[in-house]
């Protein structure tokens, strides 16, 4: 059995880290930023819902292409360019606010690039882990950087984001500039050449064809195909319960603003215990049962936030929902980049990630228009039963792994 006193995961991880870290922070700093900033050009809810619907436009149009290009070009590479270029827009659009020449087109068009960057950039960085650690701690390794993530686009950045919006409307895209800025100078500093192929002639060229092995060696492989099946249908759950989520903490829980505040956090602060016992738990029962469980706990939170009336119990609800997300978060990432060559690895991550976020607005139009039809529980009860389903599919796939031996102890 694995023992929890390992040594460290070693200074080019910890860079990464690092790095991601900061990124993070200047992420929720401009989540937070953004929307404000398109309530001061329009106060129509569907324009203002554009700049999420453009920022994330880029995983269905261009992921697949980043995923091939990553697997082509030097991985620390891509995510220096990617930060740089992140920073160099950004700061365009701080200096356009201050000179008052901001507009919705120019947000949109903004966001549109900066997706098409981070799909590299996240791509990339997916690649790139597991050639700085064994591939026995990838549990350790990812649990800290998806703990970062949310605590710092969650917790962190938003409330520094508002902040500096009210102190000056053009600050806060000033210091997302910088944080990509510096996360890239950290990425320079991790030594080591990460390119997997090397081909001649023009980048573009045969990229089709690459694609085509990336999407045959997913569908292909029994346990990427699972996971990214219960990824999808993970989502279109989590979407169509969080797309309703508010009038369900005001009409039935009968929160205010702030107590709906409280109850949000309970989902990001859960998904911080997730992720960082994730690796623990992991070692300790192997990464089939931690999966099946991850998913049960996710059904049985669903669950329970749709049938309370009593707030607190929701707040323990979507805590244990949030543990359990993470939980199959660290697991299943780590699952799918140990048993993927490395050669394949950002072909993998833009093909999951296609589909899965994908789901995304099938989940959260599915649960509008059953709360709209049937009342507000409803969603949860559905998202109930998918879930269910898929504890049953993860009990396959736990036996697909102790087959790959990808589930040693």
């Amino acid at each position: 059995m694995r023992t929890t006193d390992r040594p460290s995961l070693g200074r080019s991880y910890w860079k990464l880290w690092a790095a991601s870290t900061i990124s993070n922070v200047g992420d929720g700093v401009r989540f937070a930023a953004l929307p404000l900033l398109a309530t001061t050009l329009t106060r129509d809810p569907l324009l203002v819902a554009g700049t999420v619907f453009a920022s994330q436009l880029p995983w269905l149009l261009f992921a697949l292409i980043s995923g091939a290009l990553v697997d082509r070009l030097n991985r620390r590479i891509v995510m220096i360019a990617a930060n740089l270029f992140r920073a160099a827009v950004i700061t365009l659009l701080g200096i356009a606010i201050f000179a008052d020449f901001d507009t919705l087109p120019l947000i949109y068009v903004v966001v549109f690039v900066l997706g098409i960057a981070e799909t590299l950039f996240d791509s990339a960085s997916f690649a790139l882990l597991p050639a700085l650690v064994d591939e026995s701690d990838l549990e350790r390794a990812n649990g800290p950087l998806q703990a970062s993530m949310t605590f710092n686009q969650e917790f962190i950045g938003p409330p520094i984001g508002a902040f500096l919006f009210v102190v000056f409307s053009s600050l806060p895209f000033f210091v997302d500039a910088a944080s990509f800025a510096v996360a890239a100078i950290i990425v320079i500093t991790i030594r080591g050449d990460f390119t997997t192929e090397h081909h001649g002639g023009a980048l573009l060229s045969g990229l089709k064809a690459e694609i085509g092995e990336g999407l045959r060696w997913v569908w292909g492989h029994p346990v990427l195909r699972t996971i990214m099946g219960i990824a999808a249908v993970s989502n279109i759950v989590f979407f169509a319960t969080f797309s309703v989520r508010v009038l369900f903490a005001t009409e039935i829980l009968g929160l205010s603003t702030t107590g709906f505040g409280f109850l949000m956090a309970a989902d990001g602060g859960g998904g911080i215990l997730g992720a960082l016992s994730a690796g623990r738990i992991s070692a300790r029962f192997g990464r089939g049962p931690t999966l099946i469980a991850a998913i049960l706990l996710q059904a049985l939170s669903v669950l329970a936030f749709g049938v309370t009336s009593d707030a607190r119990v929701a707040w323990v609800a979507l805590a244990a929902g949030g543990v359990g997300g993470f939980l199959w978060n660290v697991v299943a990432i780590s699952v799918a980049q140990a048993i993927t060559p490395d050669r394949l690895l950002g072909r993998l991550n833009s093909a999951v990630n296609t589909v899965s976020w994908g789901a995304i607005p099938v989940g959260a139009a599915l649960g509008g228009l059953l709360a709209r039809s049937f009342g507000l529980r409803l969603p949860y009860i559905a998202g109930f039963v998918l879930l269910a389903a898929m504890v049953l599919v993860a009990l396959r796939l736990s036996s697909y792994l102790a087959a790959d031996r990808g589930d040693q102890g």
